[in-house]
């Protein structure tokens, strides 16, 4: 399993956590890795997971999820892999301040 899907699995888990801006950051990521070095979400899965993309733009709105997947887009790897370890209790949208 390539850490794009693995990426992409724990946006699902942040949107149903509420942590929507935290699912749009780990998109991010997974698309950088995927545009990088491919993998992702196998074409015969994908739906079955769900949408979590346009789940955090509904929760978010396009300009708020827009900035959040920039920035999980901007992270390299091995940061990418870092904040996937956080727990998101920072995240602004868990602060209720989004």
């Amino acid at each position: 399993m390539g850490t794009a899907m693995v990426l992409s699995g724990l946006a699902l888990i942040a949107n149903d956590d509420g942590r929507p801006e935290r699912a749009a950051g780990l998109l991010g990521a997974s698309a950088r890795i995927r545009d990088e070095v491919g993998g992702g979400i196998p074409p015969e899965l994908i739906g079955r997971w769900g949408d979590p993309e346009n789940d955090a733009k509904v929760a978010l709105g396009e300009e708020v999820y827009g900035r959040a997947r920039a920035a999980g887009y901007a992270m390299d790897a091995e940061t990418a892999v870092a904040y996937a370890h956080e727990d998101g209790a920072n995240d602004r949208t868990q602060e209720g301040t989004a």
